[in-house]
């Protein structure tokens, strides 16, 4: 989602210190869990997590590519909230935009809680298939590890010292990354080898690539031997002409997912200041990824690479080893 910062967007959770405190901690070796949240794989590949909401339960989609969290319009209905409008507005793929914001009282998310949060609130088509998205408004609060393969979303306290986090392989890739005003996390991978500028979105069920990039860097268009053209919907958005391209390689320093589908896609279905390549969910979850929001580093294994321990220091860095997607 592409958008502005609205006024203050929700209360501090009563796990957290306050902002100065944690800023002038000193930075522990070891982690720190604070919360690990199950994860349900949608019908579109992406994943969910449940939360209660004033005492409902409900299902929020992970969306790392959005800006704050927001619940849909049929859940406000249900939990009786008041919608206020707000003239700054969220604009979505597909023309989906937000206008009105909600309080939500007692906010549960695992063992997690906060007395109210503010939620914008969006159509249904806004919401990811759930009740809404949980954004990195609060992901950004500590460092969140994706282990897709275990469908798990552990997230830990953010303040450890740099580089110690990969706790769960002796090999791993290490790519940094810059944390937009946004909450967006923009990263360089190598796709094919050449360096491309991308937006890691657990939030967008197929990755994208703009069309001029393609041609321009690659030599792709859909007269392209391997290309196949059609017409969908891209990421809940309308429908646009379209082709997909399997790519041979997709390198986060080095770790390496096979043979990604990427739809190649139309520059204008691009909101203004996006990267030109957005990962999305079809790709993520060949690996295993630990995005450190406290030290704008994104840490990557295979998804499958696992080890016994439980989260401690990371051993030294070596040649990891290439994650596989057919």
């Amino acid at each position: 989602m592409k958008g502005f910062w609205p006024l203050a967007v929700g209360a501090i959770f009563v796990w957290c210190h306050s902002a100065s405190a944690q800023d002038n901690a000193p930075a522990k070796c070891t982690l720190g869990l604070v919360a690990v949240l199950p994860l349900t794989v949608l019908p579109d590949g992406r994943v969910a997590t449940p939360v209660s909401l004033s005492g409902r339960n409900a299902y929020l989609t992970i969306d790392t590519g959005d800006i704050i969290s927001v619940i849909t319009d049929r859940m406000a209905a249900l939990l009786g909230v008041r919608q206020f409008f707000s003239y700054l507005q969220f604009a979505f793929p597909g023309g989906v935009v937000a206008k009105n914001y909600a309080t939500v009282a007692d906010l549960k998310i695992g063992n997690l809680h906060a007395a109210s949060y503010n939620f914008w609130v969006v159509p249904d088509r806004g919401g990811g298939g759930t009740d809404g998205l949980l954004g990195p408004d609060i992901l950004s609060a500590y460092d969140a590890d994706f282990d897709f393969s275990s469908n798990k979303l552990a997230l830990f306290d953010k303040h450890h010292c740099p580089g110690q986090v990969v706790y769960w392989a002796p090999n791993y890739g290490a790519v940094p990354m810059t944390v937009q005003k946004d909450g967006h996390i923009t990263v360089k991978v190598y796709l094919d080898g050449k360096p491309v500028d991308a937006l890691v979105d657990t939030g967008a069920y197929k990755s994208t690539l703009d069309a001029s990039i393609a041609k321009s860097l690659f030599g792709i268009d859909k007269d392209t031997p391997g290309v196949t053209s059609t017409t969908a919907a891209l990421n809940g958005g309308e429908s646009a002409a379209m082709y997909h391209y399997k790519f041979a390689s997709m390198a986060f320093a080095d770790v390496a997912v096979r043979n990604p589908d990427i739809d190649i896609v139309p520059d204008d279905h691009n909101l203004s200041g996006m990267p030109p390549l957005v990962i999305g969910i079809n790709v993520l979850r060949a690996l295993h990824l630990y995005i450190a929001y406290g030290e704008s580093m994104l840490y990557v294994t295979a998804a499958e690479a696992k080890a016994d321990a439980q989260p401690v220091s990371a051993p030294a860095a070596a040649p990891p080893k290439s994650a596989t997607r057919q």
